[in-house]
């Protein structure tokens, strides 16, 4: 038996987090049910479940993402200067201009939600024409549902030499006055 003092004692919901003052295995939460007997429901017993660091480590959720209802027909357009553009597998996909972004989400001809796509130089070079990309983003902004995404590792924005070596690049490109 030892005692710790406990750093952090956190509850949302039925779950309670629970932080000790030690160096190793100081997380764990304990989860509290209130379950229903089988053989008489207006009875209830409760249940009292303790999730320790590692266990909660190794449990591994699956994701869930949200479905389409079923006989909705998605219809997601697509710049039609997107080079390589994302697949989308059970939506219908048409091609043509677009006022802003380079992917669309359809309601007929209004359009319900844009993303603008950018690769890592393609950001890079952006911020070297800071108006334009301001520009951009106010364009995008003026539609209720909208995204920025940024085909990057994170680990690419922080490191100078990569984004040093970009940003020679691009910048080299251009004339100096």
């Amino acid at each position: 038996m030892e005692r710790v003092p406990i750093l952090t004692f956190h509850e949302r919901g039925s779950r309670t987090s629970v932080i000790l003052g030690r160096k190793r295995y100081k997380r764990c939460d304990f989860l509290f049910l209130s379950k229903q007997y089988k053989h008489d429901p207006a009875e209830t017993y409760e249940q009292i479940f303790w999730l320790t660091q590692r266990s909660i480590e190794q449990h591994r959720p699956s994701a869930k993402l949200a479905r389409r209802m079923t006989g909705q027909e998605i219809t997601i357009c697509i710049a039609s200067d997107e080079r390589y553009p994302w697949r989308f597998s059970e939506a219908h996909i048409k091609r043509g201009p677009l006022p802003t972004g380079d992917y669309a989400l359809m309601d007929g001809d209004s359009i319900v939600a844009l993303v603008e796509r950018k690769t890592f130089e393609n950001i890079l070079s952006d911020f070297g024409i800071m108006p334009v990309l301001h520009q951009r983003l106010a364009e995008l902004a003026t539609y209720e549902y909208h995204a920025l995404v940024v085909e990057a590792m994170y680990a690419d924005f922080l490191n100078p030499k990569v984004v040093s070596r970009m940003w020679w690049k691009k910048k080299s490109a251009y004339p100096t006055l």
